[in-house]
């Protein structure tokens, strides 16, 4: 396939743990976390899944030094439910899956992953703010079959820019828990390889 361009990406996971384990642990925010795990490495447990977008933001933090332990625990009900019962210390989730966590005071979410402010978790910081900026939020794109000329794949880039800049897109995107994440053909190539080039190092890397 040849990248067109992508159309929208996910508002990005976020990391939460237990509010009584937090307090176990003397963390109030995602700064105590990392410098509890600097100096407990790899003491503290966190979701991830392979291949998927919890996996990706969970290299991410540890691609930015956060030195804890990942494990699979399942999809997103299990890890919740992992992190209540003290199974995990921390899960990876869209804020969506845990925002009545956050309300109740179950749950104390630490960050969002990603360089940018997530929209829909407008109280939690990005892990940008701590100098993890690496952009692991799902990308959604168009392709076209390998070969097609590159003045098709151009003029359907056009389109798909001028579409995504249409203030009625964004509007429509809120709906699905995403925002508007245009990036061209050459840029969205180049993205992408980069994005296997640092996953590709964290591939054994605190895995249990």
């Amino acid at each position: 396939f040849t990248m067109i361009a992508s159309v929208s990406k996910g508002a990005g996971q976020t990391v939460s743990m237990s509010t009584k384990r937090a307090a176990e642990l003397g963390i109030e925010n995602f700064q105590d976390l990392i410098d509890y795990c600097e100096e407990h490495p790899y003491e503290l447990t966190i979701s991830s899944q392979p291949n998927n977008s919890t996996g990706a933001a969970v290299t991410c933090l540890m691609d930015g030094g956060l030195k804890v332990t990942t494990v699979n625990v399942g999809e997103t009900g299990e890890r919740i439910t992992a992190v209540l019962s003290g199974n995990i210390d921390m899960c990876v989730t869209n804020y969506g899956a845990v925002e009545q966590y956050d309300e109740s005071g179950d749950l104390l979410v630490l960050v969002s992953c990603g360089p940018d402010q997530n929209p829909y978790a407008p109280n939690v910081p990005p892990s940008g703010n701590y100098g993890m900026d690496e952009d692991f939020a799902p990308y959604y794109y168009l392709c076209a079959p390998k070969g097609t000329p590159e003045e098709i794949i151009q003029i359907l880039d056009d389109a798909i820019r001028e579409i995504t800049e249409m203030p009625e897109y964004a509007e429509a995107l809120v709906n699905t828990a995403q925002v508007v994440g245009y990036r061209g053909h050459t840029e969205l190539a180049d993205f992408l390889n980069a994005q296997k080039a640092i996953l590709a190092t964290h591939e054994v890397i605190g895995m249990i």
